[in-house]
């Protein structure tokens, strides 16, 4: 998904690059830069600098270190019968939807099959599966959709372009007045 590890350095240093082609093999969560890339984004931010996307982004959709639906279904009914509870943890939300509808139609009775949202916390004992109150939602309430972290991101970028398009000083300051104008901030010294 590109957002953790050595990729992001490597993609720092080549994304620029025309010359080079980034090959992404496999499904990329939405959210995630390995998506953002795949979905043409320009401009990126990886360890805190914006980095223009010059390179030729491709992706194959053929390969994945996942078994198929099937393939689970088939992995989690061999495990039966089951005495507790199956977790359905990696996933967006319309993907574990329809794999606990699979697991439920093929005999796994539908109370067994948990979809945990992001930061629930359950106590496992040999009785029993209970939920636990915790602090607050400590991560974004969906997976599956861009946080605000993302969205700040993507505005920063997006003001940074409108910047450098600018024709003049003069213009790039009147776009930052108004900026500051509209978020109730103080106004620039120019």
């Amino acid at each position: 998904m590109c957002d953790a590890g050595r990729i992001r350095k490597h993609l720092k240093r080549h994304l620029w690059d025309r010359r080079a082609t980034v090959l992404i093999p496999g499904y990329q969560a939405s959210g995630t830069l390995g998506r953002l890339l795949v979905e043409g984004a320009r401009r990126v931010k990886i360890q805190g600098e914006d980095v223009v996307v010059r390179a030729r982004i491709r992706s194959m959709d053929v390969y994945s270190g996942h078994a198929d639906a099937q393939g689970l279904t088939d992995w989690a009914l061999a495990r039966g019968p089951v005495a507790g509870k199956v977790f359905l943890a990696h996933g967006e939300p319309e993907a574990l939807e329809a794999l606990a509808a699979r697991l439920a139609a093929n005999g796994l009775p539908a109370g067994q099959i948990v979809i945990p949202r992001l930061d629930a916390t359950f106590r496992l004992t040999r009785a029993a599966i209970e939920p636990v109150a915790g602090p607050a939602r400590l991560l974004a309430p969906a997976a599956a959709r861009e946080d605000w972290h993302n969205l700040r991101a993507q505005l920063l970028l997006d003001l940074d372009e409108r910047l450098a398009a600018a024709p003049n000083d003069a213009d790039r300051e009147a776009l930052i007045a108004d900026l500051s104008r509209r978020l109730g901030g103080a106004q620039p010294g120019f």
